[in-house]
């Protein structure tokens, strides 16, 4: 299979610059075409689990939720030292 990807890469990478950019224009215009168990889906799942947890812990009064103006303010106060 990395043989397989590798192959393809190189096949990919040698097309000319105006098939090249117009490949890439037309992935970058479809980001959800994930196939089914792909990266995007697989992030979605990871992430709503992830959202499903923290509003459990929220309802549940186990972590308590901080306004994002103090979130803010504490970053700027990080980054400017």
């Amino acid at each position: 299979m990395v043989h397989a990807t590798c192959s393809r890469e190189a096949q990919l990478l040698s097309l000319p610059p105006a098939d090249w950019a117009q490949l890439v224009k037309v992935l970058l215009a479809s980001p959800d075409r994930a196939v089914e168990n792909g990266p995007v889906v697989e992030f979605e799942a990871a992430w709503a689990a992830e959202t499903e947890r923290h509003a459990a812990e929220l309802s549940a009064g186990t972590v308590a939720g901080v306004l994002a103006v103090q979130v803010f303010c504490s970053l700027r106060g990080k980054l400017a030292k």
